[in-house]
């Protein structure tokens, strides 16, 4: 008897849920939707993190002002640089391979998707070779840069990125402006 009354309280409170979310989906909200707007109505003055808290909400985002601050232009600065160097140095016309020979591999292979110290494992005679062989890679900087402002992760040592990443905003500029004046002026 105890089984079927409590199949039959779940089922039911299955269909309530599912009919109430019916009616919030319908207006384009949804329960974690009403729950926050709720919670929120009945205490007002509430920042997001202590509504985040009463929710049971745990946020894995842990901002480094200094850094973030810090690094945004640095990136800037370095991408700007890079899109300037590639720019001048491949034809209009070879823009289509570039994306496929350079853009991918830059990209699948800049930490984007992962952290450069989860690379460690990857080892042939005992030696994290790719681990290494990224970091001739400025987006991996860039990112594990951004994984130290904004994340509790492990990341790269932010005085590598820094020291690095200038170098290549450096190295990218040169080139750059070099390869732009070569192709204004000529």
């Amino acid at each position: 008897m105890e089984e079927r009354f409590g199949r039959q309280l779940a089922i039911t409170g299955r269909m309530v849920r599912d009919r109430f979310d019916g009616c919030l989906n319908a207006h384009g909200a949804s329960l974690t939707t009403w729950a926050v707007l709720r919670s929120a109505e009945h205490e007002e003055g509430l920042s997001q993190r202590e509504l985040a808290s009463r929710m049971s909400i745990e946020s894995p985002t842990h901002v480094s002002w200094p850094v973030l601050l810090t690094l945004t232009p640095l990136a800037c600065i370095s991408g700007a640089a890079l899109g300037l160097t590639f720019g001048t140095r491949f034809e209009p016309r070879t823009v289509p391979i570039m994306f496929g020979v350079v853009v991918i591999p830059l990209t699948f292979l800049g930490c984007v998707y992962y952290s450069w110290v989860a690379l460690t494992p990857v080892k042939v005679a005992g030696i994290s070779w790719l681990k290494i062989l990224v970091l001739v890679n400025p987006l991996v900087y860039m990112n594990e840069g951004f994984r130290a402002a904004l994340t509790s992760a492990n990341h790269m040592s932010p005085l590598a990125v820094y020291g690095v990443l200038t170098g290549f905003a450096l190295l990218f500029l040169y080139f750059g402006i070099n390869g732009f004046k070569k192709r204004v002026l000529s």
